[in-house]
Parts: structure tokens; C-alpha cells; sequence
């Protein structure tokens, strides 16, 4: 007994949560590199 409208609300929901998943994943990313190679580096200095 489900009502189409709540089902194509859940929908709506789910695929929001997945772009904003996907786009915290993007923007965060190329920080976490930039992060990395400056630890890579930081690391290459001490030694």
C-alpha cells in the first residue's frame, strides 16, 4: 500500500543526496592531493 507520490518523492530524495555526495567527493578531492604533496614534500625536506 505505497503511494506513488511518497515513492517518487523518496526518489528525489535519494538522487539529491547522491549529487551532493558526488559533489563533496569532487570538491574535496583535489585538496586532499594538494595536501598530500605538500606532506610528500614536507617529508622530502626533513630527509
Amino acid at each position: 500500500m505505497t503511494d506513488p507520490h511518497d515513492f517518487s518523492r523518496f526518489d528525489l530524495d535519494k538522487i539529491g543526496v547522491l549529487l551532493l555526495l558526488i559533489l563533496v567527493v569532487n570538491g574535496r578531492r583535489p585538496q586532499d592531493v594538494h595536501q598530500l604533496q605538500i606532506e610528500a614534500d614536507f617529508m622530502s625536506l626533513d630527509l
